[in-house]
C-alpha cells in the first residue's frame, strides 16, 4: 500500500460524518481513514479499540473533530488506555476558535517533558475569511 499509517478521524454529528466519509472517498482515501462517530458519553478508548486492528499497537494518526469540550478528556483517556504510543500524530480543530487552552496547555506540558512535539497551524475558520483559528498537534 502507499501508506504505512491509518489515519482515524472522530465526529459527534453523523450528518458531517457522512460528508467527511464522501470526502475521504473522492480522495481515493477511504481505505486509509476511519471516520468514527463519537458518543460523549462513551470513552473513547473504547470507541477507537472497536476500529483498531487486533495486532495494532496504538493509534498512527488521530483528527479530534468532535465535541470541542471532550478534547483534553478523551486525549487523556486514550493516553491512559495506552493507545498514544511513540510516533503517533493527533491534530486537533479549531484549537483557538473554541478556546481550547486547558488541551493546549497539556500539549505544551507534555512537549517540555519531552513526550511530544506539538505545534499550532493558525489559519482562518472554515466558511469564514476572517475568524481566527487553528489546529493543534
Amino acid at each position: 500500500d502507499a501508506f504505512d499509517f491509518h489515519i482515524y478521524t472522530t465526529e459527534v454529528s453523523s450528518k458531517l460524518l457522512n460528508v467527511a466519509i464522501s470526502i475521504f472517498r473522492l480522495a481515493k482515501m477511504k481505505n486509509y481513514v476511519s471516520t468514527i462517530l463519537v458518543q460523549e458519553c462513551d470513552p473513547l478508548s473504547t470507541t477507537l479499540k472497536k476500529h483498531l486492528p487486533d495486532d495494532s499497537d496504538g493509534i498512527d494518526f488521530l483528527l479530534l473533530d468532535h465535541a470541542k469540550p471532550m478534547y483534553l478528556p478523551d486525549l487523556m483517556d486514550l493516553e491512559s488506555a495506552r493507545l498514544l504510543r511513540k510516533h503517533s500524530f493527533v491534530a486537533a480543530d479549531n484549537v483557538i476558535f473554541n478556546r481550547l487552552d486547558g488541551y493546549r496547555n497539556h500539549m505544551k506540558r507534555w512537549e517540555a517533558e519531552g513526550f511530544v512535539e506539538t505545534n499550532l497551524e493558525e489559519m482562518n475558520l472554515e466558511y469564514s475569511n476572517n475568524l481566527k483559528d487553528g489546529i493543534g498537534d
